[in-house]
């Protein structure tokens, strides 16, 4: 069975794929974790405050039951499954459901630590990094990092490390966006995923000379 994390934004719930209802129970599972607070909050519901916690949610039944695409009676029998297997806990309160999901950290924690690691050094690169023009200039300058980011960790078959995520912003500022997008591509189409390789593709090194050393190879080989 293969086990690990993958990195999945709530945003998910913007794509079409994801508005074609009804729900099967997988979905709508992974919309109940998408769908819990991913840290504390007071909410102010029919002038009554909630504190909700980190793994919880005050979606009524009938706002789950949209969500899923579902009535409201598969949205019970679904949390009483749920229920019974330990996976989450609910109950009724003032105009509301409060539901619980059990042992929500285990879903969040690791990854949640890495991801504000890597936030963390994107911010501190990126104000050590961008130039101080105006400030249109620098959201663009963090945009381009974060595109940079955001496609070298599709192409990477491991999370990361800090350290590249700090050589990628500087490649940025030193190549540019659109040259560190397409050498990143590069990467990608042959499974090329450390940062000396796509250092490799942006000067012109890679992959004209792994071409000729191929095509040398199999010379020798015929």
């Amino acid at each position: 069975m293969k086990t690990g994390w993958i990195s999945l934004h709530r945003k998910v719930k913007d794509n079409w794929l994801w508005k074609d209802k009804p729900f099967s129970f997988g979905q709508a599972w992974i919309t109940v974790l998408l769908e819990c607070n991913h840290a504390e909050k007071k909410v102010n519901l029919g002038n009554y405050l909630y504190h909700v916690k980190r793994g919880e949610s005050i979606n009524s039944l009938d706002t789950w039951a949209k969500l899923f695409g579902w009535n409201k009676s598969k949205v019970r029998r679904f949390f009483d499954l749920l229920k019974s297997d330990s996976m989450i806990d609910t109950k009724p309160t003032h105009n509301t459901t409060h539901l619980t999901v059990i042992n929500y950290s285990s879903y969040q924690d690791v990854e949640h630590k890495v991801d504000t690691k890597l936030t963390q050094s994107w911010h501190e690169v990126d104000t050590k990094l961008a130039p101080n023009n105006n400030d249109n200039n620098d959201n663009n300058d963090n945009n381009d990092i974060l595109r940079a980011h955001e496609s070298y960790r599709l192409i990477c078959s491991r999370k990361p490390s800090s350290h590249e995520i700090l050589q990628i912003t500087q490649l940025v500022h030193d190549n540019g966006i659109e040259i560190i997008l397409n050498a990143i591509k590069v990467c990608g189409d042959y499974k090329w995923d450390k940062i000396s390789h796509l250092k490799k593709v942006i000067s012109g090194e890679w992959p004209r000379k792994e071409k000729e050393k191929k095509t040398i190879n199999e010379s020798l080989i015929i």
